[in-house]
């Protein structure tokens, strides 16, 4: 696949001064390594069918979806990997909260909800031994970066595989949501990115 430095390199557009620990929501986006298209298996992707992968991940959280059609998605063993790892984020994490998220051929969306402790409750945390302070959005996508890490490793050990850990690229992209139609928009944007995947910017096709 072509390789575009410039894009592959653009650096994720944040606020001064901004608390990324806030409450709130978060629209993010999390690209592999050189954009490879490791996520899901080429062969069943059709675009014209648009169906969300969340369809296949959480059906009861996305009842608008397609069930029917959404099998011509289908993750590759990595991209398995990335939906279990991306889901167990709220275990590491009590007080974030994932809403819709789509993982595409060599890119993530998601939106991801922090739920900002009560002032006094803040305090009183900080206070107990190993309480965990509310975390910020970078402090977040870091653990997911991470935590793929080893079971990408065995994977790639169990089945002989010429690749290395870390399939991630050093940055991501995200955006603050800022009211309820902020966050619809999102949706909608996220609901219907596997339709547009012939016009998406990280497609090598394009």
């Amino acid at each position: 696949m072509n390789y575009y430095h410039q894009k592959h390199h653009r650096r994720s557009i944040r606020l001064p001064e901004y608390d990324y620990s806030k409450g709130g929501a978060y629209s993010v986006t999390i690209c592999t390594r050189n954009g490879d298209l490791i996520l899901i298996n080429p062969p069943k992707l059709v675009p014209a069918v648009g169906v969300a992968l969340a369809a296949t991940q959480s059906p009861e959280m996305f009842p608008n979806l397609e069930p029917d059609t959404a099998h011509l998605l289908e993750l590759t063993p990595i991209g398995e990997i990335v939906d279990r790892n991306w889901r167990t984020l709220t275990e590491r994490f009590p007080m974030v909260s994932l809403d819709e998220y789509v993982i595409m051929p060599n890119h993530l969306h998601g939106i991801v909800v922090i739920n900002e402790q009560d002032q006094s409750e803040q305090c009183d945390a900080e206070k107990r031994v190993g309480a965990r302070p509310t975390p910020t959005l970078g402090a977040v996508v870091g653990a997911f970066k991470s935590m793929l890490v080893h079971d990408v490793l065995v994977y790639i050990e169990e089945n002989g595989l010429d690749m290395i850990g870390k399939i991630w690229q050093r940055n991501y992209f995200e955006r603050v949501i800022r009211n309820e139609r902020d966050l619809d928009n999102i949706r909608t944007y996220i609901r219907n990115n596997p339709r547009n995947w012939d016009r998406d910017d990280e497609n090598p096709a394009r």
